[in-house]
């Protein structure tokens, strides 16, 4: 089939770069098998997290010290209204109540690379914190700050231990969640009654004049028009995706 051929046009005078649409975040450790994406760092100490089946994520520093880093993978939250963390802890063989909160502790950062120590961090305050003295699993649900919707996040659990007081921390069902703050790109607007493809290309059904741009995955402009005032527009391309701009909204589509 005959496909129309892409054009080129002055960088200077259009933007190329296309917007990728959001998606949204739902990531999940159950910690009982395997860290998954999650990095283990031991900073001091030979002693270090391990899985339980029952248990999850577990570390004993077990009478000497230890430094040891519990690292998320990278999350990308910008263009997200929130982000959510959610997960079970607890804490035993601590009676110590300053050792609990200092020895205990999640924090985030926006620089995190590979060395904790190098990295800005913040803590992020637990919203129920075991007492330090059973096994008793408490629920957590943490906000995910707004200063840190943005890329390149980690977030982390930090353990530390003495030689002369060494706790245990389970950690399990840790599960991130965020929402983004744009609409899908299948929501209806004004100024468009539907987009879609066929055998040609993309087909552009639309109520008032509007400019209308197709870029390709690698940022090249497939088609350009202002004010275009046809209420429908055949757009040729080859196969592939899409992101179609009509005025300043942008819809994926493939091919």
């Amino acid at each position: 089939k005959k496909q129309g051929k892409p054009f080129y046009f002055d960088p200077s005078k259009e933007p190329v770069e296309p917007e990728q649409p959001c998606a949204d975040i739902d990531y999940s450790e159950a910690f009982t098998n395997t860290f998954g994406k999650f990095n283990i760092l031991n900073m001091v100490g030979t002693k270090t997290w391990i899985n339980d089946a029952t248990y999850g994520a577990k570390i004993n520093g077990n009478g000497t010290n230890v430094e040891s880093w519990l690292i998320s993978p990278m999350f990308n939250f910008s263009k997200k209204k929130n982000a959510v963390i959610t997960f079970e802890q607890a804490i035993n063989y601590c009676s110590n109540a300053d050792a609990l909160k200092t020895n205990h502790t999640l924090w985030i950062s926006k620089d995190y690379d590979y060395n904790p120590a190098e990295a800005t961090w913040e803590p992020l305050t637990f919203s129920a914190m075991p007492t330090g003295t059973s096994w008793t699993f408490k629920a957590n649900t943490i906000n995910i700050p707004q200063s840190y919707l943005t890329d390149s996040i980690h977030i982390a659990f930090k353990y530390l231990s003495t030689t002369t007081l060494a706790s245990v921390w389970e950690i399990r069902k840790f599960v991130l969640k965020a929402e983004c703050s744009e609409s899908a790109v299948e929501e209806h607007y004004d100024n468009v009654t539907c987009i879609f493809t066929d055998n040609n290309g993309i087909v552009i059904q639309k109520l008032q004049p509007a400019t209308i741009a197709v870029y390709d995955l690698l940022g090249r402009c497939c088609f350009h028009s202002s004010k275009n005032y046809e209420s429908t527009v055949h757009i040729p391309v080859d196969a592939g995706i899409y992101c179609v701009r009509i005025d300043n909204t942008t819809y994926k589509v493939i091919k």
